[in-house]
């Protein structure tokens, strides 16, 4: 597994969700999950590469590219992804026919991922539980839909013990983002 260099690691720029993210190099940033913790190493390693390739096999293009990467010692995983800026979709963007495009692809993929019986992809974000937005989706300046969070609710992921608390946090947030999802799919 490729190692990332803590000399690299710049400023904190966000803390919300389940990451901790920092600029990283000149134009990157390096994001570390509080799950992991919860999980361990072996398992946040595992969760990490397993979560984005399940997320590129359906999302494809709107997933941000991510290099899953561990610490000198082994004892962290990281996620490195290109410095992107934009702003949160939201249910008014969708009057954007080249916006509306993108995200009923994205909403059509996230459907066939959920019939084929994968967990839900987390795409409100922590911004979108407490407004009607998508927080995990990105507008970019050229008005391109970028998911650059491919986590999923999955509480069976967790330790016995922890399950019940993840499976409470799993589905009030899968609850919410229903909701939003309702939201947004009657402006399609």
């Amino acid at each position: 597994m490729d190692t990332y260099d803590e000399k690299k690691i710049g400023k904190l720029i966000a803390w919300i969700g389940d990451h901790f993210v920092y600029e990283y190099d000149t134009d990157k940033v390096i994001k570390f999950s509080k799950f992991d913790f919860f999980l361990g190493r072996k398992k946040a390693k595992e969760k990490s590469n397993n979560d984005y390739v399940i997320c590129k096999q359906y999302f494809g293009k709107y997933i941000l590219e991510t290099r899953i990467v561990s610490s000198q010692d082994g004892q962290r995983i990281a996620k490195i992804q290109q410095k992107v800026s934009g702003r949160f979709l939201a249910v008014r963007d969708l009057q954007n026919e080249h916006i509306k495009t993108q995200f009923r692809e994205i909403l059509q993929a996230y459907d066939v991922m959920r019939a084929d019986g994968r967990p839900h992809l987390d795409l409100i974000g922590q911004k979108g539980v407490w407004q009607k937005c998508m927080s995990n989706i990105l507008i970019t300046k050229e008005h391109h839909l970028m998911i650059f969070d491919a986590t999923l609710f999955d509480a069976r992921e967790f330790s016995l013990w922890q399950r019940p608390f993840m499976f409470a946090l799993f589905y009030i947030a899968r609850s919410i983002q229903d909701a939003r999802l309702d939201t947004f799919r009657v402006q399609m």
